[in-house]
């Protein structure tokens, strides 16, 4: 009996062992196909999304303010700076549950409330259509963060979070739900700021009634460097703007 036992824990230990090291290769297996996605580039997520059935994802980079989506195994993933993101929606079906639009400049403002029109169904609190008993029942169910961008061919990109059939008060329904609305609140935060940085741009622009405006990249240049100097604006807002500006020049 003693010689049975001392055997049956040395198995358990064996399995369990095993068991750990399995876990190890696979999480392993898992960050290095991660790091992979942008071995030949300088962003660096501090935040990542990955839908394994659609391919489709999301990463970010707060400190430079930017966005990484991708959009399937196949082609290559798509970045995006804060200034460029117009919308962000949490879809629900074809509702709209969540929304933020940028309101500044004019023509992206205008840009924003159009893709809310085209995107879903939006009432006026933003919550989309009520669920009935009925629907309260298992079935069906799409959850998506919809996030429009500026000056792309493809402006619409959708991230998936849940497309199956479940109980809206159910526990994957609602891990999906709460996941969706987390992303949005980041892209949100990034639209939030391209809105208080745009308006802080007009202001800085702004001529007294005798004043010349300005002719040469260099005077922009200048005004540029006036706010990277207070610490209005960051490294990469200046250097992104300067790229714009020797790009149009």
């Amino acid at each position: 009996m003693i010689e049975l036992g001392i055997i049956f824990i040395i198995v358990t230990v064996v399995l369990i062992l095993g068991f750990s090291l399995l876990h190890l290769n696979k999480t392993a297996s898992s960050n290095d196909s991660q790091t992979k996605k942008f071995a030949n580039t300088d962003f660096i997520p501090t935040q990542m999304f990955l839908d394994t059935t659609s391919d489709t994802g999301i990463a970010i980079n707060e400190s430079s303010k930017s966005l990484c989506l991708i959009q399937s195994s196949t082609l290559p993933p798509q970045f995006v700076h804060f200034s460029d993101i117009v919308a962000s929606f949490v879809m629900k079906n074809d509702d709209i549950l969540q929304k933020t639009l940028r309101t500044a400049p004019q023509e992206v403002a205008d840009l924003a409330k159009e893709a809310r029109k085209k995107i879903g169904n939006d009432d006026e609190n933003g919550w989309g259509s009520p669920t009935s008993d009925s629907q309260a029942d298992s079935q069906a169910q799409k959850i998506n963060l919809t996030i429009v961008i500026q000056h792309q061919s493809n402006p619409i990109y959708t991230v998936n979070f849940l497309d199956m059939d479940t109980k809206e008060d159910g526990i994957i329904y609602g891990k999906a739900l709460v996941s969706a609305k987390h992303w949005h609140h980041l892209v949100s935060d990034l639209i939030n700021q391209a809105n208080t940085w745009n308006q802080t741009s007009e202001t800085s622009n702004i001529q007294k009634p005798n004043q010349s405006p300005p002719h040469s990249v260099a005077d922009e240049l200048i005004k540029l460097n006036e706010l990277l100097t207070s610490k209005v604006i960051t490294q990469s807002d200046f250097d992104a703007q300067k790229e714009k500006l020797l790009a149009h020049h």
